[in-house]
């Protein structure tokens, strides 16, 4: 049987969105109660036809990862993988 796997990639700096590259990526900034990647991930799972999801993130924000899903207890969410340096190559680790 076929599964259904949201495939979020997650791995960029953000540069854009912001001024310094000192600032945290825009994934994991604080959007109300939680950080943004937190809210996508819950609105996946609020998805009765995604069975699994699979997160894309950049090598050096493992700890910011952890930090972001902590409060998500969910069988449907794999173990991440690290991107690459482009989104072409972010996207291929995932899939």
């Amino acid at each position: 049987m076929a599964k259904n796997v949201a495939l979020i990639v997650a791995a960029g700096r953000g540069t854009r969105a912001f001024r310094s590259q000192n600032e945290m990526p825009k994934q994991y900034v604080f959007l109300q109660d939680k950080p943004v990647l937190c809210h996508v991930i819950q609105q996946f799972l609020k998805n009765s036809n995604i069975d699994d999801i699979l997160i894309v993130i950049h090598p050096n924000d493992e700890s910011a990862y952890q930090e972001a899903i902590k409060d998500i207890n969910s069988q449907h969410l794999l173990a991440p993988v690290f991107g690459g340096t482009t989104r072409q190559q972010s996207v291929y680790a995932g899939l």
